[in-house]
C-alpha cells in the first residue's frame, strides 16, 4: 500500500515538473493549474496532452535552431497502447537534449 501511495505521489509530481518545464521553454508565465488539474482529472486528456506537448517541443527548439526528432504520433500511439510511462520518458530526454543545447 506505501509502495503504491508513493509511486503516484511521484507520478504527480514529475507531471507538475513536466508541465513547468514546457512552459519555462516556450515562455509562458501563466497559470498552470488548469492544465495540471485537467492531465489528473480528465481521463482521456493525457493523450491529448502528450500529442501537443510533443509538437510544442519540437517547436520550440526548432524555433532556437536545435534538431530535434518530433515524436509527438509515437507519444499518442505509446499511450494509446497503455505506455503512458515510456512517453513521458521519451518527452523528458527530448528536454534534457534541449537543455544541454541551450
Amino acid at each position: 500500500m506505501l509502495r503504491s501511495l508513493v509511486g503516484s505521489e511521484m507520478c504527480i509530481r514529475d507531471r507538475y515538473n513536466m508541465i513547468k518545464k514546457i512552459r519555462m521553454l516556450a515562455n509562458d508565465t501563466s497559470d498552470m493549474i488548469g492544465e495540471y488539474l485537467l492531465l489528473m482529472l480528465v481521463p482521456y486528456y493525457n493523450v491529448y496532452w502528450v500529442y501537443t506537448r510533443g509538437k510544442k517541443i519540437s517547436e520550440e527548439a526548432a524555433r532556437r535552431g536545435i534538431q530535434i526528432t518530433d515524436n509527438s504520433v509515437l507519444y499518442l500511439i505509446l499511450n494509446l497502447l497503455g505506455l503512458s510511462i515510456v512517453s513521458y520518458a521519451m518527452m523528458q530526454n527530448d528536454l534534457n537534449k534541449l537543455a544541454r543545447m541551450l
